[in-house]
This record gives structure tokens, sequence and C-alpha cells, in this order.
């Protein structure tokens, strides 16, 4: 199979999915794994952890078992704010019941402070790519410096934000990835009696995901084991972080002039209390 075979076929693979790109190409299942972990690893390799975030939105509303509980649970978010490092493969979850800009400023925010509190300041080092939603600034004709999520990741954040050419999702193919395995992996499977009991079961996922869940194509290996690997002495408070109530934080950020982070164990020993950390300034 030719070089260039091969590329479109590991694109394809990224996009839609091991098996179809296999009947697309007319190879068998094992090929297309060969080549797409080769692939992915080649190009993930020469990053460090959390250097390049993938941040996207997945929608909830689509599927079905889980929107059975949303009609009879009127209290449970409706989309999914997700990060994840390219590197290791981890991820950091948001929720929320609305769509906005405003939500995933306070997302980004959210998780590049936790990051940095558990060592990995992102000022000057990081990259986070995402598509051209609206949420994401990407319906702007040009940018405004003062507000927004550009403003926000390469001004107040410091990081660099990079969009993805328009059409092209395969350049997001690490969290959509996810968001095929979450839906798979957990929203098809659990069920929630209420809000506080969604928010306990997605922070359950999110750590068994960072710190247990083997990955195939990181060569059977977490993102924890990844980590480890590059950074010996990592603190292990980088999974500590629950999944976020963007809505909750929300609502505080509008009485400080910033946002809540969500404590840590090691950071507050009044976490079951609900209470958070330090606020940080968004700019929106």
């Amino acid at each position: 199979m030719k070089y260039e075979q091969r590329l479109e076929m590991v694109r394809f693979a990224e996009a839609h999915g091991v098996k179809p790109a296999a009947r697309q190409h007319g190879c068998q299942v094992k090929t297309v794994r060969k080549w797409l972990g080769r692939w992915r690893e080649a190009n993930h390799a020469r990053f460090q952890p959390f250097e390049q975030a993938q941040v996207d939105v997945k929608y909830l509303n689509d599927i079905p078992f889980y929107v059975q509980q949303m009609w009879r649970h009127g209290d449970l978010p409706r989309f999914q704010y997700t990060w994840r490092d390219v590197k290791t493969g981890a991820v950091f979850l948001g929720f929320a019941k609305d769509l906005s800009e405003e939500h995933a400023c306070c997302y980004v925010h959210a998780v590049s402070d936790h990051l940095s509190r558990a060592g990995t300041a992102l000022r000057g080092f990081a990259t986070i790519q995402t598509d051209n939603g609206s949420e994401f600034s990407g319906a702007e004709r040009q940018l405004d410096k003062r507000r927004g999520f550009h403003h926000a990741v390469e001004h107040a954040i410091g990081a660099k934000h990079r969009f993805i050419p328009p059409g092209k999702k395969n350049y997001q193919a690490d969290v959509e990835s996810l968001h095929r395995r979450i839906e798979e992996e957990f929203f098809d499977l659990e069920t929630f009696r209420d809000h506080t009991e969604f928010y306990a079961k997605a922070s359950a996922w999110q750590l068994w995901w960072n710190c247990t869940r083997k990955n195939f194509y990181k060569g059977k290996r977490s993102p924890d084991d990844i980590l480890l690997q590059d950074a010996p002495k990592r603190d292990p408070a980088v999974w500590l972080i629950p999944a976020i109530d963007l809505d909750r934080a929300m609502k505080k950020k509008m009485g400080t002039g910033g946002c809540y982070v969500p404590a840590l164990p090691g950071f507050a020993p009044d976490l079951a209390h609900g209470r958070e950390n330090s606020v940080i300034h968004s700019g929106l």
C-alpha cells in the first residue's frame, strides 16, 4: 500500500472509525489498526504532556438512553465540554445545560488553572485547538482581543489558540474518538437519579479513564502511564479535578468577576461540602 493511500486511510479512520475505513479501502481491520497506531504514535510522540490539547463540545441530546433520563430529570446537562491532551490521551470534562462562548471560556479557564496548580503552566507553552464553532469565537470575522474564547486562551491564559481548517473534522480526531468512547462506555450504560449522581459518576469515569483504562492506540497504556514515563515526579493531583458543573461555575462567576475552579482533596479538605478554590478572572 502506497504512502498516499495509507495516509488517506488513517485520516478516514480518525474521522469515521476503524471498521468503516477497512470497508472503504477494502482491507482488513487489523491492517487499519496497525497503520493508524503507527501514524498516531509518530505524530504525537514529539509533544510534551499537556502541550497540545483538542477542545470540543459533544451534544448529548442525540444519545437515546441518556435522552430518556434527561426527560425524566430536568436538571441533567445537555452539552459536554471536552479537553483532550494529544500526548497522553488524558481527558478533562465539563457539562452544562447551555452551549455558549461564556461557558467555553469558563471551562478552558478552569482546566488551565487546574493544570497550573498541578505543576503545568500553559502560558507560553501550550496550544489549544478547536473547530470553528461560535462557542470558540469561530463565528467572528475579526477576533476581538478584549473578549471571547480566543481572548481567554491567548491573552488571559497565555497559550496559543488554533482553529482547524473548515470542514477538516479529522484534525480533531483525538477528541472525536473520545466522544465515541464515552458514549459507548458511559452514557449508554449509566443511569442517573439526579444532578448530584450524574456529576459523581462522570467524575469517577474521568478518573478511571485517566488512571486505569488502557488505550490500544497508546501502546496499551493509560494517560497516567504515559505521563509517568515523561514526568516520573508528576503530581498525582493532576487527575483529581472532578467533572466541572459549568452552570454552577457561571453563576458564581457573575458575583466575582472571575470563575471558580473545583477544589482538590489535597488543596482543600472541605471538598465534600462543595467549596471551590480561588477565583480566576476570565476577561469575559
